[in-house]
């Protein structure tokens, strides 16, 4: 395996200056599909409150659930580096100096997240908090909060989540879990925040990858000692931003060697493998388990671990698209589900708790097969509630994304 840090020769003819910069791979659909069915079996599991013994040896892995949205994490990190490199790109071949345009970058995420985001927030608010079938958007323990929603709505709820109930002088009363999912929003607004600033500020690739590689390895130590040493909890390790970003970091590291690392297909496969593999032991074992917490050896070295495989697949279905793995990832059913996926994150818990009205007005034995139908009727329901909210709200501001700020 080699490393070159000069500029890459493209695979293919890069776009003219100008063109847009949007770009598609379709497996990346599949790679999201399959991190929402992830997360939402990981749901499914608390709201139909299933005991223990019917799960049984399945239970691990349907707990693990909660890994679907590093996928989110590392899909982010290698997708925006890679939209805002290849805008360097246009501006060197258009004679311009390196650079990317801030303002629109800012401007993309806005249309692409703000309105679906803010819909889902106020139907949750206004008018899911009203009933009491709707539990997961309950707010009757937030109702003499001194901040209230503010936390959610303005992306800082995940530290809001670890820290505010120790916060003194204020009285701090937590929502429920409609709101809590926006924990990942936060890590990832914040990440867009201040990677993109770092790109525009350093040119020089070496120094792109370097510092990149000095967070990515320098978190899962900070991760360790601040649970191993008691400085903080591991719920506050999982949430919080300045500990969770190498997760999204990881990707956009992958997307900056993209092109510039040469290694043999079988070596890169190897190395997925053996992440599939380790992942899959900390799973087995309940290391690198959110509920109950695992071993801090999973949230330090694991959540690293997940992060580093997350980008090594992605290179995989950049590199080789025809592979056995991107045509499973490009299944239309997970393509479709994929494409609604984060409609489908947003409004997951509320329609979950609707979705149990139906499934459980009849009760059921708590048997696997049954929890099994209850998740794929989750995940159906959700998905039709996600492309309603799509054709609602996302579709026109995309458009106008599309329009203004390609």
């Amino acid at each position: 395996m080699t490393l070159s840090l000069e500029p890459a020769t493209p695979a293919q003819p890069p776009p003219a200056a100008g063109a847009p910069s949007r770009f598609h791979v379709r497996s990346f659909d599949g790679v999201r599909g399959l991190a929402i069915l992830m997360v939402i079996a990981y749901h499914a599991v608390g709201t139909t409150v299933y005991p223990d013994a019917t799960l049984g040896w399945v239970r691990p892995w349907l707990m693990a659930g909660w890994a679907g949205v590093d996928l989110f994490f590392g899909l982010s990190g290698f997708l925006i580096t890679s939209l805002l490199l290849r805008e360097e790109e246009r501006q060197v071949l258009a004679g311009r100096p390196r650079r990317f345009s801030l303002g629109r970058f800012y401007l993309r995420r806005v249309f692409r997240i703000l309105p679906a985001f803010y819909a889902v927030f106020a139907l949750e608010t206004c008018l899911l908090a009203r009933y009491p079938f709707v539990p997961s958007a309950g707010l009757d323990e937030i109702k003499h909060s001194a901040l209230g929603l503010l936390p959610y709505a303005t992306f800082w709820a995940n530290y809001f989540m670890s820290y505010g109930p120790g916060w003194t002088g204020h009285t701090v009363l937590l929502p429920r879990g409609a709101y809590n999912v926006y924990w990942s929003l936060c890590v990832e607004e914040h990440f867009y925040l201040l990677w993109p600033i770092f790109l525009f500020l350093v040119k020089r690739t070496r120094v792109r990858v370097a510092v990149s590689l000095a967070v990515c390895l320098t978190l899962p130590v900070l991760r360790h000692l601040a649970i191993t040493s008691g400085w903080d909890q591991p719920l506050a390790v999982h949430f919080a931003s300045h500990y969770r970003l190498d997760s999204i970091l990881w990707g956009g590291l992958a997307a900056l060697l993209a092109g510039r690392i040469a290694w043999r297909d079988s070596t890169r496969r190897l190395l997925l493998g053996a992440g599939a593999v380790l992942i899959g032991l900390l799973v087995a074992t309940s290391t690198m388990s959110v509920s109950p917490v695992g071993k801090p050896i999973g949230f330090s070295a694991g959540f690293s671990l997940l992060a580093l495989t997350t980008a090594i697949l992605l290179l995989e279905l950049t590199r080789r698209p025809n592979t056995w793995l991107c045509r499973a990832l490009e299944f239309r059913p997970l393509v479709a589900v994929g494409r609604v996926s984060y409609g489908m994150y947003l409004l997951h818990l509320p329609v979950m708790d609707l979705g149990m009205l139906l499934l459980f007005a009849v009760p059921r034995r708590p048997t696997l097969v049954n929890l099994g139908l209850a998740i794929v009727f989750f995940w159906l329901i959700t998905f039709a509630a996600a492309q309603l909210l799509f054709h609602l709200v996302e579709k026109r501001f995309l458009a106008l994304k599309e329009r203004y700020f390609h």
